[in-house]
């Protein structure tokens, strides 16, 4: 009988959000859905990490309540906070309360390993996000940049996540869109 390696495993993933499981991990939230009024200018970066390679096809958002015209910026960026790249400043949708998918994200594919999701807004508007713990999103490795408009910089210049909420916002890892 001749040794035959197990065949290897690609899971199927569909979807990596900011509050994926599977990649960030959680202690625990308060409340999940809620709609926070965002600071202009400000980016979120989650850290992800691939085991295999992965193509992204598009970023996906929930806009909060409230239809106020917004751009917004979605990226990938290297431990070494170099941009892999973004999406460019782009219209965010007046809707309230759906998910959006972006159309004119260029498929990327990454190797495995760990990286950063990025997701600016240049407005005030309301933004789902959950409402959680003080200090719960540092622990997870979460960091933000202010002032910056509706694009993401190169390199990023992170600074400690201070903040106790975080965007609903994440990448499609399959090719039927999402909306």
């Amino acid at each position: 009988m001749t040794f035959q390696p197990a065949p290897a495993y690609y899971p199927d993933l569909f979807s990596i959000g900011a509050h994926d499981l599977r990649y960030v991990e959680r202690l625990g939230s308060s409340t999940i859905g809620t709609s926070t009024a965002w600071v202009s200018g400000l980016a979120v970066y989650v850290p992800f990490m691939l085991d295999v390679q992965a193509t992204i096809y598009e970023f996906w958002w929930m806009n909060g309540t409230g239809t106020t015209a917004h751009n917004v910026d979605f990226g990938i960026y290297r431990e070494d906070f170099t941009k892999v790249q973004s999406l460019g400043s782009t219209a965010g949708g007046t809707s309230a309360s759906v998910v959006i998918a972006t159309t004119t994200w260029t498929n990327l594919s990454l190797d495995p390993g760990t990286y950063y999701m990025a997701f600016v807004d240049d407005s005030t508007r309301f933004i789902s996000t959950t409402a959680d713990f003080a200090g719960l999103h540092q622990v997870a490795g979460v960091v933000e940049q202010t002032g910056l408009s509706s694009t993401l910089p190169d390199p990023m210049v992170p600074v400690a996540y201070t903040r106790d909420f975080l965007p609903h916002f994440g990448m499609n890892l399959r090719s039927e869109a999402l909306a």
